[in-house]
């Protein structure tokens, strides 16, 4: 049974474009809290991000929080529970490119969040998930949790080299974050499990970033969004591919029916929602239907309707 779920910030919870949550998520987490199922924030964001953002007064109610891809861990009051800084020789060889100045760094702290210098590039990307800079403030060797930029690939790759010591993940072609080498979001959640005694196998995940794949495997259930990386469709997609539009989209419709039937009202028609599944496909291969596609989707029709009785394809 699932006791809690971890939802990734920028683009799954919350919409850049749109500015706002949608009125969907609201009452999907209504109906998560009444039901007892807790709810987890699992972002790279800062809590002073957060702030800016607004998040707070978002509407959205979480049991707790794991931010800076997993570490800093804060209960639901913003208290804190455990940390995993980035080691001290690391710490070294960060504060000196820092004060290179030749890239743009945003070092996070536990409080505060310090950068060495804006270029258009950075600027772009704090534009794009809706943050303002933050003041430009000299490090004085406080512990870091995370470093973020945003950079071309080729600088990416330096920093990679450069910061060796350290875990680097993105979440998008341009983004560049930096953690312990023991880090990740699934670092974060397997402590904050441990604190309330639960199993990965009781979790599930929501994201969409490259630096959710590792939640997204470790969690019981790792959901990834429509709007993903190609790394993230790849390893959760459902319906994108022959193979996985046929085996894997009904053992997924019996796995939610065995997952929520007691939960939620609707949950235990399975094969409705297999139904629903399979004309939504339709629609999206039908302006294809002809050689390869048309075999294939015969091969669907007969699957369906002659072994699993959707359609009560069976006859005598």
């Amino acid at each position: 049974m699932i006791k809690t779920i971890f939802f990734d910030l920028d683009g799954t919870l919350y919409s850049h474009t749109q500015k706002r949550v949608p009125s969907s998520t609201l009452y999907a987490f209504e109906l998560l809290k009444k039901q007892g199922i807790k709810r987890v924030l699992c972002t790279g964001r800062h809590v002073r991000e957060l702030e800016q953002l607004g998040f707070f007064e978002l509407g959205l109610d979480f049991d707790g929080y794991i931010l800076l891809n997993g570490q800093i861990i804060l209960d639901k009051d913003l208290n804190y529970i455990d940390g995993t800084p980035i080691d001290k020789e690391e710490t070294k060889k960060i504060e000196r490119v820092f004060n290179e100045k030749k890239v743009s760094l945003i070092l996070e702290t536990r409080e505060e969040l310090f950068c060495n210098f804006y270029d258009d590039f950075c600027l772009e990307g704090l534009r794009s998930v809706n943050t303002d800079p933050f003041p430009i403030k000299e490090y004085h060797g406080e512990e870091i949790f995370q470093v973020s930029t945003y950079v071309k690939k080729e600088t990416k790759e330096y920093l990679r080299k450069e910061f060796s010591g350290c875990f680097m993940t993105s979440w998008n072609e341009y983004g560049a974050l930096f953690v312990n080498k023991q880090g990740g979001k699934s670092k974060g959640i397997e402590k904050y499990l441990k604190s309330v005694n639960e199993t990965p196998k009781e979790t599930m995940a929501f994201g969409d970033g490259d630096n959710d794949l590792d939640m997204l495997e470790y969690c019981g259930v790792g959901v990834g969004m429509g709007n993903g990386t190609k790394n993230v469709r790849r390893r959760t997609r459902l319906g994108m591919g022959t193979c996985q539009g046929n085996y894997c989209a009904i053992r997924s419709a019996a796995v939610a029916n065995k997952l929520f039937k007691d939960k939620f009202e609707g949950c235990s028609d399975s094969l409705s929602d297999m139904k629903n599944f399979l004309q939504a496909r339709w629609k999206g291969i039908t302006p294809v239907m002809a050689g390869k596609t048309l075999r294939e989707a015969e091969m669907t029709r007969g699957m369906y309707e002659l072994l699993f009785n959707v359609n009560g394809g069976r006859r005598g």
